[in-house]
């Protein structure tokens, strides 16, 4: 267990500038896919949008990813490059779907 819990400590095994890189990318599209979820809420597009529904959600979301990168890494399988440039590429995914449905509006500005 100490294994999976020094791959997830950034201090133990800390992220290459690359990695970084991606990881700024991942929170880009993030912040632009909850301006998406906003948007739906503000005009009662959204449903299941109870405090403890969102939490409850987003805690086992965290939970599971985090467990599952720390055990990849732990087994040498990938790296944190790897897994932040897979975050990116799918959460801007997430934020073109939200664009598409919505179109013509844009949530945060250009997808590259």
């Amino acid at each position: 267990m100490s294994n999976l819990l020094d791959a997830a400590d950034v201090s133990k095994n800390p992220m290459s500038d690359q990695a970084k890189a991606f990881a700024e990318r991942y929170h880009r599209a993030l912040e632009r896919m909850q301006t998406a979820v906003a948007f739906e809420i503000a005009t009662g597009q959204a449903s299941d949008t109870t405090p403890k529904h969102l939490r409850v959600g987003v805690n086992n979301a965290l939970s599971a990813d985090g467990a599952l990168c720390a055990l990849l890494i732990a087994k040498g399988l990938i790296t944190w490059e790897e897994v932040y440039e897979a975050k990116a590429i799918l959460m801007e995914q997430e934020v073109k779907s939200y664009e598409a449905q919505h179109a013509p509006m844009r949530f945060g500005g250009l997808v590259p």
